[in-house]
């Protein structure tokens, strides 16, 4: 005790001394693990949570990562597409000229694969060299680092090489780029282009033509002469080196007067060609006449192409005198001809009135003397005068025939559609009845239709099958056929037989009046149906010929100019 002698003793068992501090070391105990269970379970719930957003941040990043790998590969596919869509070739080099990349164009073009390309330096694969070819200019880019191009023939085809250098950023050479375009068809278009020059210029300068080639000035006042050919100097009395490059209006002033000047204006400004004449007269007399055509060119140039038609206007001039003074000849020789046609008429009526009288008597008093001395005469005399019967009705017949011809020349046509069919069935039918005895075979083609004057055709086809019917009445099995072919693009109407024929030697004389291939005793007429057939033809713009042999018959082929 304070401030004294005296202590004070105390017992306190053990179990009383501690229980109560059990007690709170149980409670104490428990509440520090219910602590540390509690802390561990925070610290483990970070801990999770820290882990988790870190799985998520690398799941992120992974996937950051694959987007960026597709990215670039996408970019990396895109750019290899547009690489080998680019259809000039490309070759990318390392500085020791071994080729790096290359695209489709080089595999295409070398016919190599890709995995051999690469490694390989350029001329190896481009050339099959193992070094530089000739006029190569990859040498120069890696000596100078500089751009270079050239143009080299490759197996055949042309193409157009160029080099450019690859840099790093201390300026030092690390690779090139090659960039070949295929410019063979460049190449013949260029040559075809300069032989197309060639010619032309072949052509400028050997045409009988004038032209002249001029450059409008900015405003279109005048024209500046660039070219003329040989012809043009020759019909402007002018030289070429003398004129090209000047004003058009100082070397030929007369070009204004003539109003060439203000075609070539018009023309410049719309763009539409035009042709028109030029000419000039010192008195009466025709100095020079052209006949001039100016149009523009897509170059903007002027051209003038000019043809010197002095001497045919000249003569056309001359022409159309004497077309005038042919006109009143002409006339005159028509009213001529009208007055001898006149005469002629009147001629062929007299002859025709004239001649018959006395034929008729010779033949009235013939057969009176036939009759009534009959039996006077011997057997001579009476063939004589059956012979000067048969004479008299045979002259008779001539002049119907001449008559008839002569009235054909001046007939008026009548043209309408007719049936040459249904004429030729109906002359059969009457040759079968006038001759009985005859046994022909006939072959007519149906429906043979054409235009022209029904009265004078049917003169026509009773000529051809009359002497069809004639000439084959010494034949056995006689044939005569009637049709239409196509010879040479043309309808052609025939009458065939297989009667005597004739010498084709003679066809030409044929169709001339009185011209007989026979003699009249084995085939009588008058050797006018023919003339008068020609004539009918003729005068139908058709024509006439005849296929024939000695007894193998004859074929009269016919046309006709009117179309059915």
């Amino acid at each position: 005790m304070y401030d004294t002698p005296w202590y004070a003793v105390v017992k306190i068992d053990k179990s009383e001394v501690y229980g109560s501090f059990r007690e709170r070391a149980v409670i104490f105990s428990l509440a520090g693990l219910l602590l540390v269970i509690v802390l561990t379970q925070l610290a483990a719930g970070y801990q999770r949570k820290r882990d988790r957003e870190w799985m998520l941040q690398q799941i992120e990043l992974e996937q950051d990562k694959l987007k960026l790998q597709e990215d670039y590969q996408s970019i990396a596919r895109q750019w290899q597409t547009t690489f080998d869509s680019i259809s000039d070739g490309i070759l990318l080099l390392d500085k020791n000229a071994s080729i790096i990349r290359a695209n489709k164009a080089i595999t295409d073009t070398t016919g190599v694969d890709y995995a051999q390309i690469i490694g390989n330096s350029c001329w190896k694969i481009m050339h099959g060299s193992n070094k530089p070819i000739e006029d190569c200019p990859l040498p120069e880019v890696l000596a100078s680092k500089k751009r270079a191009i050239a143009e080299l023939l490759m197996d055949g085809h042309w193409v157009f090489l160029s080099i450019d250098p690859i840099l790093d950023e201390e300026n030092q050479l690390i690779g090139t780029v090659h960039i070949i375009r295929d410019i063979t068809s460049q190449k013949q278009a260029e040559k075809a282009l300069r032989e197309s020059e060639a010619t032309f210029r072949e052509l400028f300068e050997h045409m009988s033509n004038g032209v002249s080639l001029y450059q409008a000035l900015e405003d279109g006042s005048n024209f500046i002469i660039k070219d003329i050919n040989a012809a043009g100097e020759s019909i402007t009395h002018s030289k070429h080196d003398s004129i090209v490059g000047k004003l058009v209006t100082d070397v030929f002033p007369q070009v204004i007067e003539k109003g060439l000047f203000a075609q070539f204006v018009r023309v410049n400004r719309t763009g539409r060609p035009a042709r028109f004449e030029t000419f000039n007269y010192i008195g009466d007399e025709l100095e020079y006449w052209l006949d001039n055509y100016v149009v523009k060119l897509d170059s903007g140039e002027i051209i003038a192409i000019y043809d010197d038609i002095t001497e045919r206007v000249k003569a056309d001039t001359a022409n159309k005198k004497l077309n005038e003074e042919l006109e009143q000849r002409v006339l005159q020789r028509t009213e001529q001809l009208a007055v001898a046609n006149k005469e002629l008429e009147a001629f062929s009526y007299s002859v025709s009135h004239d001649l018959r009288s006395p034929l008729r008597g010779i033949a009235g008093w013939s057969t009176a003397l036939a009759e009534d001395y009959n039996d006077k005469l011997d057997e001579q005399g009476r063939l004589y005068l059956e012979r000067v019967i048969d004479e008299t009705d045979r002259m008779s017949k001539l002049i119907d025939g001449l008559l008839k011809l002569s009235q054909i020349s001046k007939a008026e046509l009548s043209p309408t559609p007719v049936n040459l069919s249904d004429i030729a069935t109906q002359i059969i039918h009457r040759l079968r009845e006038e001759y009985p005895e005859r046994k022909v075979d006939t072959t007519i083609q149906a429906d043979i239709v054409v235009t022209g004057d029904a009265n004078l055709l049917e003169i026509v086809l009773t000529n051809l099958i009359k002497n069809a019917w004639k000439f084959s009445s010494k034949t056995d099995n006689a044939v005569i056929e009637f049709g239409k072919t196509f010879i040479d693009k043309e309808n052609v109407i025939y009458v065939r037989d297989n009667g005597a024929g004739f010498d084709m030697t003679y066809a030409a004389k044929l169709f001339e009046a009185f011209q007989r291939m026979h003699k009249a005793s084995d085939f009588p007429g008058t050797g006018v149906g023919l003339a008068t057939v020609k004539r009918i033809i003729s005068r139908h713009g058709g024509r006439i010929w005849v296929e024939t042999s000695p007894n193998n018959g004859a074929t009269f082929f016919f046309t006709l100019g009117m179309e059915a």
